[in-house]
């Protein structure tokens, strides 16, 4: 078979235990490091039966959410966009949508999700459908690139409905810090290496800014344990200047280790 990212025959295939996708076939591409699996199960109808991302909007800094989207919005801000239209695929609840509307309370947020109580939650937050009528700043895609059937081809329609020179934003677990049995029970179909990622962005057209590790798995750790001044200082929303020096350090040191970070992130612009 030939992979579905880069276009090279597959090194090998095998089964996979996996009590979801009824024990799909393996495959592996050496040439891009990228795995992918195959099922006769109809994988629309698994994906939204056990996916439901619906989480509460939280703004404390003992959160790894607070984290994980705060370091999403700072590789856009580095960007220095001019954003108007901004979509999210597969957001859940609630997104980046919050993150957005503090950072750039002039643009418009739209999101595609299949699912429907998320989908009414971010609708009386005020957030808008998908319209195919208009071109987006920026797209978002966190944790959801691993649940389409061909990655490529997806990125490909999305890059259409960009405006010249928008970004898109990719956030993806690192399959190094995953046990083995995390595959058992799990409905990627797609497992995305670093270098996967980046023959995908390129294959789709876009042209990549940034791609690298991020997020110590210690750095998490830290944040759900914090002293009890600090815990004191959070619920009147302060933190000391040491904390801050200390989680910096701590996300910093975890940057450009595959072995140890357990995200993949990465910024691509829709124009050459």
């Amino acid at each position: 078979m030939k992979c579905i990212i880069c276009g090279n025959d597959t090194g090998y295939t095998q089964f996979l235990g996996n009590t979801i996708l009824d024990n799909p076939h393996a495959w592996y591409c050496k040439f891009c490091d990228h795995k992918w699996f195959t099922t006769d199960k109809n994988y629309g109808e698994l994906y939204a039966d056990h996916v439901e991302h619906i989480d509460e909007p939280t703004k404390s800094m003992w959160s790894s959410q607070y984290w994980i989207n705060g370091t999403r919005m700072m590789l856009l801000g580095l960007q220095k966009l001019f954003v108007f239209n901004v979509l999210e695929v597969g957001p859940g609840y609630p997104g980046l949508f919050y993150d957005f509307k503090e950072q750039y309370p002039e643009s418009t947020y739209y999101f595609k999700e299949t699912n429907k109580k998320a989908s009414d939650k971010l609708i009386q937050a005020g957030a808008r459908k998908y319209r195919d009528d208009i071109k987006y700043d920026v797209v978002l895609l966190c944790n959801v690139l691993y649940y389409m059937e061909d990655p490529v081809l997806e990125l490909k329609l999305l890059r259409e409905k960009m405006r010249g020179n928008g970004k898109i934003l990719i956030d993806i677990i690192n399959p190094a810090v995953l046990p083995d049995e995390y595959w058992e029970n799990n409905t990627m179909i797609q497992v995305f290496s670093k270098h996967s990622l980046e023959r995908a962005l390129d294959k789709a057209g876009f042209s990549v800014v940034y791609c690298g590790y991020e997020g110590s798995q210690e750095l998490f750790e830290v944040i759900k344990k914090p002293n009890i001044f600090d815990r004191l200082l959070n619920k009147f929303g302060l933190i000391t200047q040491d904390r801050v020096k200390q989680l910096s350090k701590l996300h910093l040191d975890g940057i450009g280790s595959s072995c140890c970070c357990k995200y993949i992130k990465a910024i691509a612009s829709q124009s050459f």
